[in-house]
């Protein structure tokens, strides 16, 4: 997207479109602002990305033990979520690297710990396939 001059400037005119016009590049431009600072400061793309791991980790728990799930839904639940945990996961733990002071190594260790669980979790499945009647 270009933010230039030529495209979010106020255009000359109707009054009503260039107002729209230019609130929605107004807009557009807070959104980047506050995405650049988000993915610049590491610690709350950490502590983001765990806290959307954990409530990835809950959907799949639930959805277990409920008894009502049949094996298909949960299934169709466990393509879907595996893949975004572990994105969100490795997205994390790269992060974390990026952190200063003492805040680094517990971090480090939870998401360690995470891509562990879901290596775990991935090999029993593979290993067990074979089993299932």
């Amino acid at each position: 997207m270009v933010t230039g001059n030529k495209l979010c400037s106020r255009p000359k005119g109707n009054f009503f479109y260039s107002s729209v016009h230019y609130s929605k590049c107004t807009l557009l431009k807070m959104g980047e602002n506050y995405m650049n600072s988000f993915f610049k400061n590491a610690l709350k793309t950490s502590i983001a990305s765990l806290v959307t791991s954990i409530i990835l980790y809950v959907v799949i728990i639930g959805f277990f033990l409920l008894s009502v799930v049949t094996a298909s839904a949960f299934g169709t639940v466990i393509k879907v979520t595996v893949p975004v945990l572990t994105l969100v996961t490795i997205l994390g733990f790269i992060y974390s690297f990026f952190i200063k002071g003492k805040q680094k190594i517990p971090f480090l260790t939870l998401h360690f710990v995470s891509l562990f669980a879901i290596s775990f979790g991935i090999y029993l499945t593979v290993s067990f396939q074979g089993c299932a009647p």
